[in-house]
């Protein structure tokens, strides 16, 4: 028998298309400023918790690209990771419609 998903699990492409819209409007972000817009977010229909738990599951490549600085490091010493959109990626089940 088949395990039960969690519900955040079926509200993935709602985060993913607020997570590519905040990215949209600012290029480059945080993961913790991802993080404090989807709890902002009240259009998802996940608790705070879920919604950041969903948002960082979902910020991988292709999707996302992830950029490490050079030289700035925050305040627990570790390299500042910034993420931003990749503008070429489709995803599958849309290009498949199109063919047809």
């Amino acid at each position: 028998m088949a395990k039960k998903r969690h519900i955040g699990q079926k509200h993935t492409p709602l985060v993913r298309a607020s997570i590519i819209g905040f990215l949209n409007s600012v290029e480059y972000a945080t993961q913790e400023e991802i993080g404090k817009h989807l709890e902002r977010d009240d259009s998802l229909p996940l608790s705070k918790r879920e919604r950041r738990r969903v948002g960082f599951s979902v910020l991988k490549m292709p999707v996302f690209i992830k950029t490490k600085t050079i030289g700035e490091k925050d305040e627990n010493n570790h390299v500042i990771v910034l993420w931003k959109n990749n503008s070429e990626w489709r995803d599958w089940r849309d290009e498949y419609t199109l063919r047809g």
